[in-house]
């Protein structure tokens, strides 16, 4: 029943879903990401599109995703190098369940949604993909402060090469 009435609104959760995703970025770079059309001009809004059902798919079915990890790294990745908290990064994951609730309630033909245990069920399979989103997102930080640890390192060994050449330049007796 409730299963049935997350098919039956799926677009219109998905349109809200998607826009609240965007929405964390600044009002004239999400009304450019909210614009699909070429992906290599809109790779986020297009990745955000494409990725969104999948996801709501599997969490309205009820079945694990195969691929669930790849589908939310490609929503998390581009979010992990940019000026977000981590909070903002994946909390759309958890704001879904407002939406849905928002969305079905809207319509007169449902009307309030208790808590049935079906909604329940739904909640905490979102909340566990929530984690799992947390979890990639740690991940790709990990990478990112990994890559720049070695390039600061490879820095300053150069810097030391170049210092000790200089060195060597100036006075070739020192080598000795």
């Amino acid at each position: 029943m409730f299963s049935e009435r997350l098919a039956s609104h799926r677009d219109e959760i998905l349109k809200s879903w998607c826009d609240d995703i965007l929405g964390c970025y600044p009002e004239q770079g999400a009304l450019h990401l909210k614009r699909l059309g070429d992906p290599f001009a809109n790779p986020i809004g297009n990745t955000v599109s494409e990725v969104t059902g999948p996801l709501f798919d599997s969490l309205a079915e009820g079945r694990d995703s195969d691929d669930l990890e790849g589908l939310l790294d490609r929503i998390i990745r581009p979010r992990a190098i940019q000026d977000l908290l981590p909070s903002q990064a994946v909390g759309f994951m958890y704001r879904l369940k407002g939406i849905v609730l928002r969305v079905l309630e809207s319509d007169p033909g449902i009307g309030p949604i208790d808590e049935s245990s079906e909604f329940r069920e739904f909640a905490n399979r979102v909340d566990e993909m929530g984690l799992a989103a947390f979890d990639v997102y740690m991940k790709c930080r990990e990478n990112v402060f990994s890559i720049r640890l070695s390039e600061t390192r490879n820095r300053s060994l150069k810097a030391f090469e170049r210092l000790n050449e200089w060195q060597i330049r100036r006075d070739p007796s020192s080598t000795s």
